[in-house]
């Protein structure tokens, strides 16, 4: 049997400190923040009346998603992050609905 090929660890990752990992780390997460909202202003724009049209069809989205992933993160659990994004923008552009018994204004 032919042994699988081992992934090498990046070089940057190898000489790196960990308050240098740290510093990187927090760098990617302000960037996914950034780009979370930019995607959630872009799908406003697309969708001003707010009618809950966030994510694409659920093929295209979950196919292009698959092609593009080079891992180490698995196409699940990419799906999962996405379905949280599409989530949240869908709740963001929701109107908020009050319910009241009784009478009106009272």
């Amino acid at each position: 049997m032919a042994k699988s090929p081992q992934k090498k660890p990046h070089k940057s990752a190898e000489k790196a400190s960990p308050a240098k990992l740290a510093a990187e780390i927090a760098r990617v997460d302000r960037e996914l923040i950034r780009l979370a909202n930019e995607r959630a202003r872009l799908t406003s724009e697309s969708d001003p009346e707010g009618l809950g049209h966030a994510k694409p069809s659920e093929l295209d989205w979950q196919d292009k998603l698959s092609r593009a992933n080079e891992g180490p993160l698995t196409d699940r659990c990419l799906q999962a992050m996405f379905l949280e994004l599409f989530s949240g923008i869908d709740a963001s552009q929701q109107r908020i609905r009050v319910a009241y018994l009784g009478p009106e204004y009272t």
